[in-house]
């Protein structure tokens, strides 16, 4: 269990608007990260009820456990990362955390559009949301990853990266076209 999951949201607002915290947008984006994991698990277990307790959905659900986990987990190596990387006199090393989000954020917004498409249902716009969620969260991870990785353009995590918010888009282009 990650530390960050025993502290209350407004906690955790609080850090990331403090000038004395290490918090920034990698801990948004994150925290973003894991609610988009939430609501896909929401709504992937509902279109499992609803299409007849269906396997595919049932572990779309699953996964989504999986990625809100990897997502807090992140978030809290994010909140260390460049004061690490800094004290270290080394950027590249605050990369990983963020690289980590946007691959997780991929996988959730790639989730929820199957989720959006699998049938109409009032639910339907929560799925939608999880892609919108999953998307930003990978957009400003792969933003932190150029920022800390501008000094080395070569740095395969800048691909990866970019290729994870790339797919978040596509998703978010899939879940809408539902």
């Amino acid at each position: 269990m990650s530390a960050v999951s025993k502290q209350t949201v407004g906690d955790l607002l609080n850090e990331l608007a403090s000038v004395g915290e290490s918090a920034s947008a990698g801990t948004a984006a994150a925290l973003t990260c894991a609610q988009a994991a939430a609501l896909l698990e929401l709504t992937a277990l509902l279109a499992a009820k609803r299409l007849g307790d269906d396997e595919e959905m049932t572990r779309v659900a699953a996964s989504a456990t999986v990625l809100q986990s990897a997502a807090l987990i992140a978030l809290d190596h994010e909140r260390t990362a460049y004061a690490d990387a800094v004290e270290h006199g080394d950027l590249t090393e605050a990369a990983n955390p963020p690289v980590a989000i946007a691959l997780a954020a991929a996988q959730i917004a790639d989730g929820a559009a199957s989720v959006a498409s699998a049938g109409h249902w009032p639910f339907t716009p929560d799925a939608v949301a999880a892609a919108v969620l999953a998307e930003s969260a990978a957009s400003i991870a792969a933003l932190i990853v150029r920022a800390n990785l501008r000094d080395v353009p070569n740095d395969p995590r800048l691909e990866i990266a970019a290729k994870a918010s790339t797919q978040a888009a596509a998703a978010v282009e899939r879940a809408n076209a539902t």
